[in-house]
């Protein structure tokens, strides 16, 4: 018997131990929500006494602090449905430590009398012969998530502030720059008189210029908006393969002076899909751009559509160098450029692309072979409304 003894308060000692080495404050409460043990983080953390706990039922501790609601729901309820909850967050102010956010993970054991005596008083009860009761016991972890909160709240206020803030610079800027382009273009048309070819070489280069710095502006803003989860989708049936012979027509010209020839492949029968025309067409645009800016002279572009039951497949490949595996994982990050080379731009325009197709529920990737060019894929579902 004395070893039995020994070896139950062995038991006790060692659960005893692991519950007071948990961070996270932690109670075990009988089927009457009574306190039967408490760990040393849980007194620390939210500054109540051992004398003022143990046995004292949770509604009523600390005078009636513990009288959550919520809290009081979820045992009561809750608990006796699911048997496990996880990450049940609650808001509560405290009279001595002030206003709190938990994340409660909470659980049901069923355990022997003996255990739940044990557990209370370090000493064995012994059953009647050939009769064990059984005791049902609330485990309950309590994370304090306060300060993450508090931290959250923080980040999300200067985001907002960011964002405005670039916002408001970026039209300001945009404003005057959209003088300066209708200006050069007055001029060019010779309504401020008669322009030399020298003056119109350097008017073109002020109007290339002032696109340049109008496209990175409304790339800024384009993204602004998509991060503060202020961008709007104006969805409309779009005739997609109308549209790629739009967007390609207007690059003839620029395909012409580096002598690309570009090939449009279609593959099954692609008649409308629903979504943001405008944003569609800016993805394709700025993957287009860049299949134009990284093929060299004389290379070759091809865009395939591909239609599948539901979704539609674009591809878009370019002849070239190609990029590099470590390279090509930071395509569809901020600032980060196709190449280590300097080119013009924001290094924004895959990032946005990346946002707007997943804004459609789809998906965008890229593939490369080093010395042989690169693959820019996105999926797109025909109806992103049916997507749950």
């Amino acid at each position: 018997m004395k070893n039995k003894d020994n070896t139950n308060k062995t038991i006790l000692a060692y659960v005893n131990g692991i519950i007071d080495t948990l961070r996270e404050p932690f109670l075990v409460l009988d089927s009457q929500l009574c306190i039967i043990t408490a760990n040393r983080s849980f007194y620390k953390v939210f500054q109540v006494l051992e004398k003022d706990t143990l046995g004292k039922k949770l509604p009523d501790l600390g005078n009636g602090q513990w009288n959550i609601p919520n809290l009081i729901f979820l045992i009561r309820e809750v608990l006796p449905q699911k048997k496990i909850i996880k990450d049940y967050e609650v808001e509560h102010a405290f009279n001595e430590i002030g206003h709190r956010v938990m994340h409660l993970n909470a659980s049901k054991l069923r355990v022997s009398e003996e255990v739940v005596a044990m557990i209370t008083s370090g000493q064995e009860k012994n059953p009647e012969e050939g009769r064990v009761e059984e005791k049902e016991l609330i485990l309950l972890a309590i994370e304090d998530i306060t300060v993450r909160r508090k931290t959250e709240k923080l980040l999300e206020e200067i985001s907002n502030r960011k964002s405005e803030y670039v916002t408001n610079v970026s039209h300001e800027f945009r404003n005057p720059l959209s003088v300066i382009t209708e200006s050069m273009s007055m001029m060019e048309d010779g309504l401020a008189g008669k322009v030399s070819s020298r003056q119109n070489k350097i008017i073109n280069m002020v109007k290339r210029n002032a696109d340049r710095l109008l496209s990175m502006i409304s790339n800024i803003l384009n993204l602004s908006a998509i991060e503060s989860g202020k961008i709007k989708m104006n969805c409309e049936e779009i005739e997609i393969v109308s549209l790629v012979d739009y967007i390609l027509g207007n690059y003839k010209i620029k395909a012409a002076e580096k002598k690309l020839i570009i090939e449009k492949k279609i593959a099954g029968n692609i008649n409308r899909i629903w979504g943001d025309k405008d944003k569609i067409e800016q993805v394709l645009v700025n993957l287009l751009t860049n299949a134009i800016k990284y093929t060299p002279v004389g290379g070759k572009i091809e865009i395939n559509l591909l239609k599948t039951k539901d979704k539609i497949r674009f591809e878009i490949f370019n002849t070239g160098a190609g990029v590099t595996e470590k390279e090509i994982n930071k395509l569809f990050d901020k600032y980060e450029r196709l190449t280590a080379e300097k080119e013009e731009g924001t290094g924004l325009g895959l990032t946005i692309a990346k946002e707007i197709i997943e804004l459609h529920k789809g998906k965008i990737w890229a593939e490369s072979d080093p010395g042989t060019g690169s693959r820019f894929i996105f999926i797109i579902p025909k109806d992103y409304r049916n997507i749950n």
